[in-house]
């Protein structure tokens, strides 16, 4: 396989073949002496990141900024740009999964200017720095490396920086990395890269060209993701970076819809994973959308197109039916997680569900091809 996959004019990637594609990678450093390397913390040296990248930064001087911290704040940007000399980098490598690319996103996108709690996000000042930013996933899932997008909490609410200067220059997709992921964060992660390869392909802003990418991820999360929980090998490894990959190159154009939607506030308040908050309401919300009519039709090439989509991702995940599709979900979820239900993970009263209901993120919302009624949240969430 050539070391270079899935390039485009905004970011060149390559997939780890050995000597070579280490080589083009410690080419991208030689012209730079400092270099900041964000990297999770926790599991850096333990997955091998740490003996792989020192010789490929033997000529940099390198900063570092660890992270060990599961949802990026506004207050931990503050402390890290008034900790950094952001401004006299010369390129920055981020290390780890989804948090830590989308740090240093941020980084990179805040680190000529500010960022308060004074302003709205949207009129915070940013200047964006002007150097490269190298992305190396440790995580088969979040596809962060993939996308224009950023997450950023204030005051627990979250929201997507979206911007061109957000977007990694380079991306090196190394499936050892991922070897050492524990079961849990396998499952979490391959599901995100499943929802997302599935809600792309049914999102109103699908084209011909991210339902391709789409269709790439739901086949190989399908064919590998229970593997790569269950009992990882090397096959399973790169079939899951690929299928992540591929869906977060699909979200950057189509981006998701409802049941990312629904799935922040269940992270952030009730702590389940992002991956596994997103999968538990799929299989509804495939049904529901199936059911799609005239009268309440979002996406403007009409009820039937819709259905012919949702046809297809319940073809390609092998069944016959979306009914069939959304309890091959649930069995998919109860033999990587051990449940697919809301109240498996902790969240049991009316209320809860209600409160999930009501802080629902109305932007991921309306790019599902379905209108969604309050009724139909609470149903997705059992």
């Amino acid at each position: 396989m050539s070391s270079t996959l899935f390039d485009d004019i905004r970011q060149k990637v390559w997939l780890h073949d050995g000597q070579r594609s280490i080589s083009q990678l410690t080419g991208i450093f030689e012209p730079y002496q400092r270099v900041l390397l964000v990297y999770d913390e926790g599991a850096f040296v333990l997955c091998g990141a740490e003996a792989f990248l020192k010789p490929v930064l033997t000529g940099c001087e390198v900063v570092s900024y660890p992270i060990n911290f599961t949802l990026p704040s506004v207050e931990r940007l503050q402390r890290a740009m008034k900790a950094l000399p952001l401004t006299n980098m010369d390129a920055i490598v981020a290390v780890g999964g989804g948090t830590t690319i989308d740090f240093a996103k941020l980084l990179r996108y805040f680190g000529g200017g500010s960022v308060s709690h004074a302003q709205s996000i949207e009129e915070q000042v940013r200047v964006p720095l002007k150097i490269p930013l190298v992305s190396i996933p440790t995580t088969s899932g979040s596809g962060s490396e993939a996308t224009p997008f950023a997450v950023l909490y204030v005051d627990g609410v979250k929201h997507s920086i979206a911007h061109d200067s957000v977007l990694p220059d380079f991306v090196y997709l190394y499936p050892l990395l991922t070897s050492t992921l524990p079961k849990k964060q396998r499952a979490a992660t391959g599901l995100d890269a499943l929802c997302q390869g599935i809600e792309s392909y049914w999102s109103v802003n699908a084209t011909g060209d991210s339902q391709e990418l789409s269709r790439k991820a739901i086949l190989g999360a399908k064919n590998y993701l229970a593997q790569h929980v269950n009992n990882p090998d090397d096959a399973s490894r790169e079939g899951m970076v690929i299928a992540s990959h591929l869906a977060g190159k699909a979200i950057a154009q189509a981006k998701t819809t409802v049941c990312h939607a629904l799935s922040y506030t269940m992270t952030f308040r009730y702590g389940i994973p992002h991956g596994i908050a997103v999968a538990l309401t799929l299989g509804r919300v495939l049904v529901y959308n199936a059911a799609v009519t005239d009268d309440d039709v979002l996406d403007p090439r009409g009820a039937e197109y819709v259905r012919h989509s949702m046809h297809d991702i319940v073809g390609l995940l092998g069944y016959a039916n979306p009914e069939e599709a959304s309890l091959g979900i649930n069995t998919l979820l109860d033999s990587i997680v051990g449940g697919h239900t809301l109240s498996y993970f902790g969240v049991h009263p009316e209320e809860d569900k209600l409160y999930i209901s009501n802080t629902v993120n109305l932007e991921r919302l309306k790019n599902n091809p379905r209108r969604v009624t309050q009724n139909a949240l609470m149903e997705f969430l059992m």
